[in-house]
């Protein structure tokens, strides 16, 4: 099944803290299938407050229950609000979640140190879940915290194996360094998809994430409502997929 794992339905209530347009259900639908999707995962957006990420959980919670024989979906959680954000967490993957992200530790103000995001990821370890996270490359955004570097991502990883993690926009350029085997060897439970974004990587990134990892470590993301561009031959899913949709 052609799978779009990265898109965002953003409420209008939302858009202006967004850097995507708002966007309802059907017609998010419409334009994934117009570009070849048969089904697709709404990532939920960064917010830093809790209470916008609610509503956001809210939006694709409604999303999921209306059409779910085409969209799945992630939830998001802001860790700058303590225990609340794991209980908002846990309901959403009761209610129907697959996952916990898209988290964004720029936007969002915290650190892969951070006592509740350490509580998220062992969220979706206990339940098998993925968790979505944007990293950064090696220079930082203005107005943010402390970029996030593939470095710091692989500590996590070598900290919590069994985490299974979806690194979107090419990982922060992480698979390139899968070059050296003993990086290579620590990412079996790592996937990253080809969602465009400007500020980070070009379209040819994807083939280069192929190159350093195989094509089965690269799913495709349109990053829906944004631009989106051509990652080649990256829209099925590896099989160990399916049982975590």
């Amino acid at each position: 099944m052609k799978t779009d794992i990265h898109v965002h339905l953003i409420p209008p209530e939302l858009a202006s803290g967004a850097d995507a347009p708002a966007l309802g259900p059907e017609a998010l639908e419409a334009r994934c299938r117009s570009g070849g999707a048969e089904r697709a995962v709404i990532q939920g957006w960064p917010f830093r407050s809790l209470e916008d990420c609610r509503v956001q959980n809210q939006a694709i919670l409604q999303a999921l229950r209306t059409r779910p024989d085409f969209f799945r979906g992630f939830c998001t959680a802001a860790p700058g609000a303590g225990a609340a954000a794991l209980e908002e967490a846990a309901a959403c993957l009761d209610a129907g979640c697959s996952g916990v992200g898209e988290l964004d530790p720029v936007r969002q103000g915290f650190s892969l140190e951070d006592p509740v995001f350490l509580d998220l990821c062992a969220l979706c370890e206990e339940r098998g879940r993925v968790l979505c996270l944007h990293l950064d490359m090696t220079v930082g955004r203005e107005g943010g915290g402390r970029a996030v570097l593939p470095a710091d991502c692989l500590r996590l990883i070598e900290a919590r194996p069994n985490l299974r993690l979806l690194l979107p926009h090419c990982g922060g350029g992480l698979p390139f360094y899968a070059l050296m085997p003993e990086v290579a060897r620590k990412l079996k439970n790592v996937w990253f998809d080809a969602a465009p974004e400007a500020c980070v990587l070009p379209p040819r990134a994807a083939d280069c994430v192929r190159l350093c990892l195989g094509a089965d470590r690269l799913l495709f993301g349109s990053h829906l409502p944004g631009p989106v561009f051509d990652a080649g031959p990256c829209w099925d899913l590896p099989e160990e997929w399916e049982g975590m949709l």
